[in-house]
């Protein structure tokens, strides 16, 4: 199941907050939107998959979407950033620790977005 733009703004039109201290936010709309999906499945995982059908699986892969999304206009703009580089192999690490297996066939699928 698939964690898109409507599923996440309904979590955050519920009382969830986002925490942005550590991060610095972008002075640009669709970066700082991608920024707090990113957020908001990085923090709130337990929140998510207690509250609603999406399951730890459909969170983590979820994380791994908006981040690559988030990375590849950030790139765009602003050129590469290795810590972004290195929170999707975070992730990427945090799958297969997780569920034991990552399905490279999606995270292809995310990459060829």
């Amino acid at each position: 199941m698939i964690i898109g733009k409507k599923e996440l703004d309904q979590l955050l039109d519920s009382s969830i907050k986002i925490d942005f201290s550590l991060v610095p936010v972008p002075n640009n709309k669709e970066l700082k939107k991608l920024l707090t999906y990113s957020l908001l499945l990085q923090q709130h995982a337990h929140t998510i998959t207690s509250t609603s059908s999406f399951t730890l699986e459909n969170v983590l892969y979820a994380q791994y979407e908006w981040v690559h999304l988030f990375t590849k206009k950030y790139t765009a703009q602003y050129g590469t950033d290795e810590g972004l580089q290195q929170q999707l192999l975070d992730i990427l690490e945090t799958i297969e620790a997780e569920l034991g297996d990552v399905d490279w066939a999606l995270i292809q699928s995310f990459e060829e977005k």
